[in-house]
């Protein structure tokens, strides 16, 4: 068990900077500001190396336990990531340097490399958040991961640090929890009712999909989203209705206890989103 212990080697304060400077590291002596820049993330693959004998089957078998079962890494991705990720290779040895990376530099970043390589879709990666928006507990096993408390601060966390030096203009448009990626993915978590996950490839200079990241936004807002009964469950259905820009001005009307696949036709792109609630 881990505990607290971990925020003595990585922050929890935004960046203010791009997800993989090294000139913020330096400034840091080797401490990442937060777990979502790539700094912090090989930080927290360094600490899950101390408790993971076979760390990339058991990363998967993880995101399995959170219902998402159709996944697999991307050896290719994976590959590619290993083989010129120069700036990753350079943060890790950097923090080898001040002490805050202890296993060898080259097994932190193949198992880094194969979490970012893993494939799922975007039903998938809603339904893996889905803990976090149920106070830690995976809705449809009643397993919990963390306890309500770690879930409040990882998706406090997420607001304030998960989209790189983006994240400000992110929570005082949306104010949801997220975290996007590289890939084009973006995931927002609303709190005892949903998790969604849009994908779009087109990147911002700050790398965060300039399409989907307009998509939680439709999911904020209070007339867009209709409880039919009277629970904060997150198993309560809802009717989620996405902005005509995104999608055509249908209203699609999604059944209880269901996961769907949206495909979003938007100017010259597609979006794809999927929204997890309890499935």
């Amino acid at each position: 068990d881990v505990g607290d212990q971990v925020w003595e080697r990585v922050g929890v304060e935004p960046s203010g900077n791009p997800f993989n400077s090294l000139v913020q590291l330096e400034y840091e002596k080797g401490i990442p500001r937060n777990p979502f820049i790539n700094a912090g993330a090989l930080v927290i693959t360094d600490i899950l190396l101390d408790h993971l004998d076979h760390p990339n089957e058991e990363m998967l078998a993880f995101v399995e336990k959170l219902r998402c079962l159709d996944i697999n890494y991307n050896e290719e991705v994976a590959q590619s990531e290993i083989q010129t990720g120069y700036t990753n290779l350079a943060l890790a040895n950097f923090m080898k340097a001040y002490q805050n990376i202890n296993h060898g530099v080259e097994q932190v970043l193949d198992a880094y490399s194969h979490q970012c390589s893993i494939e799922m879709s975007c039903v998938g990666l809603a339904k893996s958040f889905l803990f976090l928006a149920n106070g830690g507990i995976v809705p449809k096993t009643g397993e919990r991961i963390i306890t309500a408390i770690q879930a409040k601060r990882i998706n406090a966390i997420m607001l304030t640090c998960g989209f790189y030096d983006e994240a400000g203009a992110f929570a005082y448009l949306v104010g949801l929890p997220g975290k996007s990626g590289v890939g084009g993915g973006i995931v927002a978590v609303i709190p005892k009712k949903l998790a969604i996950a849009v994908w779009s490839p087109e990147l911002n200079e700050r790398g965060n999909s300039i399409r989907g990241i307009r998509a939680p936004d439709a999911a904020r807002q209070p007339q867009l989203i209709r409880p039919k009964h009277s629970t904060n469950s997150v198993t309560t259905a809802l009717d989620i209705l996405l902005p005509a820009m995104l999608c055509n001005g249908s209203v699609p009307k999604w059944p209880s206890n269901t996961l769907w696949i949206l495909r979003v036709h938007a100017k010259n792109s597609n979006i794809q989103a999927g929204v997890g609630r309890g499935a």
